[in-house]
């Protein structure tokens, strides 16, 4: 039953993401999946850093009001310094 409620939740996560504009769906897949850089990231899409911050950062919220509760998907909380560096970056 744990294998089959943490399907569901990664369907709701799958459904909750198709749903966000292209801009932010994009920014969560370099982000989260290719483990990019906000650096990369602004420089494959075109945008400045402090752009990138700024979308990540309402991707995620978006994402926590479609879906929830994101920590066990480990999505940053995106402790980003939209000021100046990324904390929350590897």
């Amino acid at each position: 039953s744990r294998a089959m409620r943490r399907g569901e939740r990664l369907e709701r996560l799958e459904r909750a993401i198709a749903e966000l504009p292209p801009d932010y769906r994009e920014a969560i897949r370099l982000s989260q999946l290719e483990r990019l850089k906000v650096r990369e990231i602004a420089l494959r899409m075109n945008r400045s850093e402090f752009a990138v911050k700024h979308l990540l950062a309402r991707a995620v919220g978006k994402l926590r009001e479609s879906f929830g509760d994101t920590d066990s998907l480990h999505l940053p909380d995106r402790h980003l310094d939209v000021e100046g560096g990324d904390r929350g970056q590897p």
